[in-house]
């Protein structure tokens, strides 16, 4: 109805962006607004935060490959940065059981954006080489020419924040938000979204 309403009042479909979190609840939303229209008639922006930040990345050539790197690529990125930071016999099998620690460490600083606490969350033994061997991860996954799953939310807030051009481009393409569920934007979605959000600042949530 908060769509239907904007376009009454003239507002461009194509201006119109809405975001959740689930692919699920994106289509499902996107289903209910056809069945109140001709489908097809209005080409308003459904989709959930990864898609459409995904989408500003590739649309700004950010980046170029669409496949998303696996779990287990990321930890075989990341097995040789830790050996050089392990202990002289260390067993190996342990370094992978490790990785997986790291790793969620990694997501938890890319979705808060809280570095210290990140660290906290990194096993004791790789504390204090934190910062060399993140750096040296996402320098493999640049080098890959890929993404993981966080740096969709992580890179996009880097460009959106860095470069004017870009995001002054993207604020007048989505000139009103509306963001279902959120109560659940954790604060780099957040930090995003106040980028994304230029005058008038157009965004009605629901939550």
């Amino acid at each position: 109805n908060r769509i239907l309403y904007l376009l009454h009042q003239g507002v461009s479909p194509t201006e119109i962006l809405v975001i959740t979190f689930t692919k699920e609840a994106a289509l499902s939303m996107q289903k209910r607004f056809c069945d109140m229209v001709a489908p097809g008639s209005f080409p308003v922006n459904f989709g959930t935060f990864h898609s459409v930040f995904y989408q500003i990345l590739r649309e700004s050539n950010v980046v170029k490959s669409s496949k998303l790197l696996s779990d287990s690529e990321k930890k075989n990125l990341l097995y040789p940065i830790l050996y050089q930071y392990s202990q002289p016999g260390e067993d190996m099998s342990l370094l992978r059981e490790e990785a997986v620690k790291v790793l969620n460490a990694f997501s938890y600083f890319k979705n808060t954006g809280n570095f210290t606490d990140a660290v906290k969350k990194c096993p004791e033994q790789w504390r204090e080489h934190f910062q060399p061997i993140y750096e040296g991860y996402q320098q493999s996954v640049k080098q890959e020419k890929r993404l993981d799953f966080d740096d969709m939310l992580y890179q996009c807030r880097q460009l959106l924040a860095e470069n004017k051009e870009i995001r002054m481009q993207w604020q007048k393409r989505f000139r009103h938000i509306l963001i279902d569920e959120f109560q659940d934007i954790n604060p780099i979605q957040y930090e995003i979204i106040k980028l994304l959000a230029g005058e008038p600042y157009n965004l009605f949530a629901v939550g």
